[in-house]
This record gives C-alpha cells, structure tokens and sequence, in this order.
C-alpha cells in the first residue's frame, strides 16, 4: 500500500482490498466530485459487509453527519469514534506524507485514518456521506480469534500513542457479535450484490 501511495497521482486516494468492491458508482462519482468542489481534505462513507460466496449483505457500518463543533467531534475520536477503512478516502499527499506504519501489520489503516482525522487543521476539510458506497467481505486476515487477539494489542499500542482512550472490551466485542447477528439493517441487508467480476 505504502508502494502504491509513492505511484499515486489522482487527487484523492482511496484504497479498495481484494475483497472489497465499490456498490454505489454513482454515489461515489458524487462524493469525490463534491469533495473536489468544496476542497476537502478527507471523505468518509458508510460501508456495507457482505458473505462470501452469496455476495449477501450481512449488516452495516453507517457513518453519520458530523457535528459543526468539530472540537466535540474530535473529543469522540479521542473516545474511540473510528471509521471503516474501506470508506475512507484522503488528498493523496495527506495520505503519502502519513503513510502506513509497517509496524503494524494487522492495524496500519486504523493508525493512519486517526492519525489524519485527530488534525485539527484538517478538521472542517471532512466530508461525509451516510449512504453506503463499498462493500466489505466478512472475514479477511483480521477476522480469526488469534487475528483478532494481536490486532487488539496493536490497537493498545495505536491508542497509546495518539492518545485515544479506547479498549478491546468496546471494539471486539461489539464487532464479534454484530456477525453473528441476523440480517437486521434496514436497506440492502439482505441483498445480493454482483461479484465484482459482473459489476464493471
């Protein structure tokens, strides 16, 4: 990823991974068009977790408008408010000044994304949008018990140092059983997606 960010040359990045896939074309043009417009420095969109081979949609992560006092805002993120990395888009020279931490195999995004959204200066350049544009494969390299177990030392570790007050017991947890949860989001729960071999 590191790699990539050095060759990138658009104006936003956006990092898919194998097993993710944009839902929304449409919805996505826009929101880096608006983000384009209003010169923002960061996009953020709701997300989607699909089963694999189904392509049916589990649940959602919906991300919600942010507040105008952008000083409360960021009191959460020091809370443990954090975004899905799949709907997380920045300037790409944001983005390749930040980098990814390789000390952090399992955790990269999640220290980048804080890293750049706890910057106050960087703060009113957040836009968002509620509606889901990309959708996530349940499972992946952090979805085992052992995965789960070292990612949540590397988070500890993330915490520590940018000073968010947050915990396994709130992030884990609440992730382990939103998955054994049955359909229960309203829209396209439940929904087939198109194998993203069909959706060009």
């Amino acid at each position: 990823m590191n790699e990539g960010l050095r060759l990138a040359r658009g104006h936003f990045t956006h990092i898919l991974n194998a097993d993710d896939m944009i839902i929304d074309p449409g919805g996505y043009y826009a929101l880096v068009r608006d983000g384009l417009n209003q010169r923002a420095s960061i996009l953020l969109s709701s997300i989607v977790y699909f089963r694999r081979p189904t392509y049916r949609v589990r649940h959602s992560w919906d991300v919600q408008p942010l507040p105008a006092d952008r000083h409360s805002w960021q009191r959460l993120l020091r809370s443990g408010l954090h975004y899905p990395h799949p709907g997380f888009f920045a300037q790409t020279d944001l983005y390749r000044t930040e980098g990814f931490d390789e000390h952090y195999n399992l955790s990269a995004d999640y220290k980048l994304m804080q890293s750049l959204l706890l910057r106050l200066d960087l703060a009113m350049g957040v836009r968002v949008c509620t509606s889901p544009l990309v959708g996530m494969a349940e499972g992946g390299a952090t979805s085992g018990f052992g995965a789960i177990l070292r990612g949540s030392r590397q988070l500890a570790a993330i915490n520590r140092e940018l000073g968010i007050k947050d915990s396994f017991w709130r992030r884990y947890p609440r992730k382990l059983w939103s998955r054994l949860q049955p359909f229960q989001t309203p829209g396209l729960v439940g929904e087939r997606l198109l194998p993203p071999a069909n959706n060009r």
